[in-house]
């Protein structure tokens, strides 16, 4: 009988570590991946990594921290693009993001995150369509311009005046960390 209280106890663990990680790490692998189905499948296999270790008796991930779950999302997200040979996107992802090695750090990127989204939605309206356009669509200069029915030069100008404003409000600005937070700002809108 005890053996059915510890599979109720992990089933119990497993749907709290979901309820408290499933959203954040979904956002963070939507900032590598740009695919919400793709972001939605590498969250789900680093959750199912966690189960089969904890269901095996492995006990290999017997007490998953937030910077191994972010971290193991990260190594998948890496893993997809280069399967996917998106050798351009993963080598920026690569070069934009860390594993991380405490929960410390996570706390601090998740510290990041909070400020540069505040600071993004104190952007001005145009501004803040133009950096969408341009960081989360992937759009040329030429293209948002298009887009939005403004001049090359206009988008131009609304960039510089993004990071401008952007430094004011966070100091260095971090793409990986405004990556997520568009990526972020993207699906609440949806």
């Amino acid at each position: 009988m005890e053996h059915v209280h510890d599979a109720s106890d992990r089933i119990n663990e497993m749907e709290l570590l979901y309820e408290t990680y499933y959203h954040r790490l979904f956002l963070y692998a939507l900032t590598f991946l740009g695919e919400e189905e793709e972001a939605r499948d590498v969250v789900a296999e680093v959750f199912q990594m966690v189960w089969e270790d904890w269901t095996s008796g492995a006990q290999r991930f017997s007490n998953p921290t937030a910077s191994f779950l972010y971290t193991s999302t990260r190594n998948r997200c890496l893993d997809v693009l280069r399967h996917q040979k998106a050798t351009s996107r993963y080598a920026e992802m690569e070069q934009t993001t860390q594993p991380f090695a405490t929960d410390g750090e996570v706390a601090a990127f998740e510290q990041r995150v909070a400020q540069m989204r505040e600071a993004v939605n104190r952007l001005p309206e145009t501004s803040r369509q133009v950096l969408m356009q341009i960081y989360f669509n992937r759009l040329t200069y030429k293209q948002a311009a298009e887009q939005l029915g403004m001049s090359e030069n206009m988008v131009h100008k609304h960039m510089v005046k993004v990071f401008r404003l952007l430094r004011e409000s966070v100091g260095r600005v971090d793409n990986g960390v405004l990556l997520f937070v568009i990526s972020a700002m993207h699906q609440s809108f949806q």
